[in-house]
């Protein structure tokens, strides 16, 4: 194997990292070669993407590299280049493996047959937005959108799939400065100044997703136009048009764009980050009426990629509220509206609302067992005075009846029962032992009145 300094001669049947044998070099570029390459035991066809040797030696190449390889493998949804595996070869210089795919990128098709057709244009821009709401979902920005990164294939039932290709610029700037360096050499870290959103020529660090839809909508007016909005012959001239000048509305450029498409393009194109569409939901809702009849759904499946994983697209997010348009989450507590998804941090005004609605309930249910506790205690208190046989009972004065014959308590065998009117037990009950039955104390007569006879409220005894 060449040295890492050295031009890698890469040739049919050439064994790399010894897994992967090359059938032919796919193109070659300043950063890296992609070849199509067989794994040996498996059989599969892959693509791999290796770095050039020159730059295998240089950090801030090898750190892009690793980043594009660690941020596209953790996307899985079908608008995504898969990638499977990375490695090193003997030289040091690293690669990562790919799924391979079978077409054309997008700048290439309309480099070969200028503007697409409205329909086919706004579809495949719609399905690269998929893949771009599953990277904002999980905090990744592109920062290099251009139609040489959108890959058209072809699904197995024979329909256009795109994919989005070369996360390499993903937060590519944070953790250094780029310090003294020419433009040029700037453009080709920071991303291609034809596609670049204004804050990302003023600010790189600072770019956030509103970047992203800018270049869809620079993507989406070059499909529909052949041409880019800005467009200079130095990279100078390109800033200052993206910085200072307004572009030309598609529907005047060409007339079969209709002016809400057009309306849509411009809005993408807004100098201004916090004018453009608030996020890729509401890009694709407005370029879908236009799309291919596959589009239909775009703009739902995409909303619902952004909301799954709690998603704002917006610099400042508002209030968290339940929102109609999603199933309603459980509530831990009165105040709780947070989904908490499995594998996904909590945050801490979840995790605020979950403790306060813990507390409330734990409150409330104590309070609940505090009054059973009580009610227990009256009512035993009124059963154990209502038993006592001591207790003297104090009616309120009775209409005047005959007077009523002398009532005399026997007690019954120790084998026998009682069987009372009302059901309730004997209200002298206690225990006596077998054999020895004794008659109870004479007690005075209202006190065996109200021990053996029960009265209605009307006064009948029964």
């Amino acid at each position: 194997m060449a040295r890492s300094d050295e031009a890698v001669p890469l040739k049919t049947g050439d064994i790399l990292d010894r897994k992967y044998r090359v059938e032919r070099v796919l193109g070659a570029g300043g950063m890296g070669i992609v070849v199509s390459a067989r794994h040996i035991e498996l059989g599969t066809r892959v693509a791999l993407k290796l770095m050039q040797p020159k730059l295998a030696t240089d950090p801030e190449s090898v750190l892009r590299f690793q980043r594009e390889a660690r941020a596209a493998v953790r996307m899985k949804g079908e608008h995504v280049a898969r990638v499977t595996d990375v490695g090193r070869l003997e030289n040091d210089v690293p690669y990562m493996v790919m799924e391979f795919l079978a077409g054309r990128d997008l700048g290439q098709m309309v480099g070969e047959r200028g503007p697409l057709p409205i329909a086919d244009a706004v579809g495949y821009v719609l399905q690269a937005a998929e893949g771009i709401a599953e990277a904002h979902s999980l905090g990744i920005i592109h920062r290099d959108l251009k139609p040489q990164n959108l890959f058209l294939t072809r699904r197995p039932d024979g329909t256009p799939l795109v994919k989005v290709l070369d996360f390499g610029l993903v937060k590519a700037l944070e953790g250094g400065g780029m310090g003294a360096v020419a433009l040029t050499q700037t453009m080709s870290v920071m991303g291609s100044p034809v596609y670049m959103s204004p804050e990302q020529m003023r600010s790189p660090k600072e770019v956030g997703t509103p970047t992203d839809i800018w270049s869809l909508g620079v993507c989406l007016y070059e499909l529909l136009l052949g041409t880019v909005p800005f467009d200079g012959t130095t990279a100078f001239e390109v800033c200052a048009k993206v910085l200072n000048e307004a572009p030309r509305p598609p529907h005047e450029a060409r007339a079969d764009v209709p002016a809400a498409l057009s309306a849509a393009i411009l809005r993408c194109l807004e100098k201004d980050p916090k004018r453009r569409c608030v996020d890729v939901a509401e890009l694709a809702t407005a370029l879908e009426p236009f799309g291919l009849p596959g589009s239909r759904g775009a703009s739902e499946r995409i909303r619902a990629i952004l909301l799954a994983a709690d998603v704002r697209m917006d610099s400042a997010p508002p209030p968290r509220g339940p929102n109609p348009s999603t199933a309603p989450s459980t509530a831990i507590g009165p105040t709780a509206e947070t989904v908490v998804s499995p594998g996904r941090p909590v945050d801490t005004r979840t995790v605020a609302t979950i403790d306060s609605g813990g507390r409330t309930e734990r409150f409330a249910a104590l309070g609940g067992v505090l009054a059973v506790i009580a009610l227990l205690l009256v009512v035993g208190t009124f059963f154990a005075l209502r038993g006592s046989p001591d207790r003297v009972v104090t009616a309120a004065p009775a209409p005047p009846q005959e007077p009523l014959p002398p009532v005399v308590a026997v007690a019954p065998p120790a084998t026998s029962s009682v069987v009372f009117a009302d059901a309730s037990p004997p209200p002298t009950a206690s225990a006596r032992p077998s054999g020895r039955p004794a008659a109870p104390p004479p007690a005075p007569a209202h006190a065996t009145r109200d021990a053996g006879v029960r009265m209605d409220p009307a006064g009948t005894r029964f």
